[in-house]
């Protein structure tokens, strides 16, 4: 396996560790889909639920002001829109976004409304 096979691979196992730790049900689910949208899906859902721990939750929870979260969730947003550009991401959440919107045609213009709306 060569080394970009490898760490993308490595970036998708980490996507479905987040969805299984988050959604038992939700993981469940995805297994009913064939393997290629699964790993896109489990990539999407690890983003936006790395998102949301950056505005609702983990980061209130260790303290991390409102300021300090809007700066993050900004940088979040930054590194994924670069990553979708460059096709990589030492994030390996993101890489793995990166991945599915490389594949699936998700661009700025569907990621920015959603990071707004956070």
């Amino acid at each position: 396996m060569s080394g970009g096979s490898l760490y993308d691979r490595c970036a998708q196992d980490a996507a479905a560790t987040v969805i299984t730790a988050y959604s038992t049900s939700f993981a469940l689910a995805c297994r009913l889909l064939g393997p290629r949208v699964r790993t896109h899906v489990r990539s999407v859902y690890a983003l936006v639920r790395v998102a949301d721990e950056i505005v609702d939750g983990a980061a209130a929870l260790k303290g991390v002001s409102a300021q300090e979260q809007r700066d993050l969730l900004d940088a979040f947003e930054a590194e994924t829109n670069a990553a979708v550009e460059r096709r990589f991401s030492t994030d390996l959440v993101i890489h793995a976004f990166a991945l599915a919107a490389v594949e699936c045609g998700i661009g700025a213009d569907l990621t920015r409304p959603f990071f707004a709306s956070m």
